[in-house]
């Protein structure tokens, strides 16, 4: 698949999604990496209700791109009670 300045791609539940790159796709979770709210834009591209993902474990929609270090940034700032953003 070719990616453009325009779209991106998601690769989830073994399925590959293509979704505009202009959407923001917001989640937030607790310390516990358990998911407490996704936009409508993250619940179309994830493929899940919002329902169906609260209470749920982020890597319930893992990129298996998404590179370890990351993650690790990732953790480090919500459990320090810190916001944190990624883009593609």
């Amino acid at each position: 698949m070719t990616r453009t300045v325009d779209q991106a791609s998601a690769n989830l539940g073994g399925k590959a999604v293509d979704y505009s790159a202009a959407l923001d796709l917001i989640s937030t979770t607790d310390p516990q990496s358990h998911i407490t709210y996704a936009n409508q834009s993250f619940c179309d591209v994830a493929g899940y209700s919002e329902e169906e993902l609260v209470g749920n474990p982020h890597n319930l929609v893992r990129h298996g791109d998404m590179p370890k270090k990351a993650f690790e940034q990732l953790w480090q700032y919500v459990q320090a009670g810190k916001s944190w953003m990624g883009n593609c």
